[in-house]
C-alpha cells in the first residue's frame, strides 16, 4: 500500500513533512529500533524541502541544511520519546560499507532515534525491513509527486 501526494509548491512539500512527523510521533514508542525513513529521488525533487517540514515538527528552531559534505548531522531533540534525529546524505557514498564508519548499525539499534537518509536507495542491502520510503519525482517545474511506502 502506498500514499501518494502531488505537491504544487515547496510549502506543500514541507507541510507533508510535518504531517509525517505527527504520524511518527504517535507511532514512536511502539518500535524496538530507530525509526528509519529513506528519501529517494533525483536532485531537486523535493527531498530537502520535505525534510525541512519533518524536522520543523520535532525541532522548530533547527535550520535544515543538507549534510552532503559532512555526510551526517545529529540533531538533539527535546521530545518525550525521541532524543535525536540523524540526517544522513548518501549522495557521495560509493557503497554501503562507507556508512559503517559513521556508526550506522549502532544508530539504528536505538529506538529513541529518528534516522532520515537522503539517497537511501544507495543503502538497500543494509536497511532493515519496516522502514518508510518516500520516492520523489519531478512533475514539471514546481510540481512534485511524493510516494510513501512501508517496505
Amino acid at each position: 500500500m502506498a500514499f501518494i501526494l502531488e505537491s504544487q509548491k515547496p510549502s506543500e512539500t514541507r507541510a507533508f513533512g510535518q504531517l509525517v512527523g505527527r504520524i511518527i510521533n504517535q507511532l514512536g514508542e511502539t518500535r524496538n529500533r530507530a525509526f528509519i525513513i529513506s528519501l529517494e529521488g533525483p536532485l531537486g525533487s523535493g527531498k530537502t524541502e520535505w525534510l525541512r517540514g519533518f524536522i520543523r515538527y520535532f525541532a522548530p528552531k533547527e535550520q535544515v541544511l543538507s549534510p552532503t559534505f559532512i555526510l551526517m548531522r545529529e540533531i538533539p531533540l527535546n521530545h518525550s520519546f525521541f532524543k535525536k534525529i540523524y540526517h544522513l546524505d548518501c549522495y557521495r557514498f560509493k557503497n554501503e560499507k562507507e556508512i559503517e564508519v559513521l556508526g550506522f548499525k549502532d544508530i539504528i539499534r536505538q529506538p529513541k532515534n529518528l534516522v532520515v537518509i537522503e539517497w537511501g536507495d544507495r543503502l538497500k542491502k543494509i536497511l532493515p525491513s519496516g522502514i518508510w520510503r518516500l520516492k520523489f519525482k519531478h512533475q514539471g517545474l514546481k510540481k512534485r509527486k511524493i510516494t510513501l511506502e512501508i517496505i
